[in-house]
């Protein structure tokens, strides 16, 4: 559920702010930032914290709405074990993580190191959870 929900809060801003979507993608197009980080710069917010919002009024599970709300930064997270957050951060990160892109998306491996497995991970090939 976690992983078809992810990415949510992107569906939400581009329906109700689609002149606001365009102000990001010129900042993270001129930048070196992530998109998340863009959003954040230009909305004050990101669309992983509008879809947590949204998913956490519709009741899901905590856990999932942790892994919606910090798929792109788990480290700040309290809650610091494995699971859905670090599957779906995983996942996210191996999809779109090209590291030759400006742009690309990072493995957070301050989190991964506090769980212990950044050893095991590596964006260039497949991880040994």
């Amino acid at each position: 559920m976690a992983g078809l929900l992810h990415d949510i809060g992107k569906l939400i801003l581009l329906d109700k702010l689609p002149e606001r979507c365009l102000e990001i993608v010129e900042f993270f197009n001129s930048s070196t930032c992530q998109l998340w980080e863009a959003e954040q710069k230009v909305l004050g917010t990101t669309h992983a914290q509008v879809g947590a919002y949204l998913m956490g009024i519709w009741g899901l599970s905590e856990s999932i709405v942790e892994a919606i709300a910090f798929h792109h930064c788990p480290n700040m997270c309290s809650n610091s074990s494995l699971g859905v957050l670090t599957v779906i951060h995983l996942a996210n990160a191996f999809e779109h993580g090209d590291h030759r892109k400006k742009n690309g998306e990072r493995l957070d491996t301050d989190y991964l190191e506090k769980l212990g497995v950044a050893d095991r991970c590596n964006v260039n090939s497949l991880c040994s959870l």
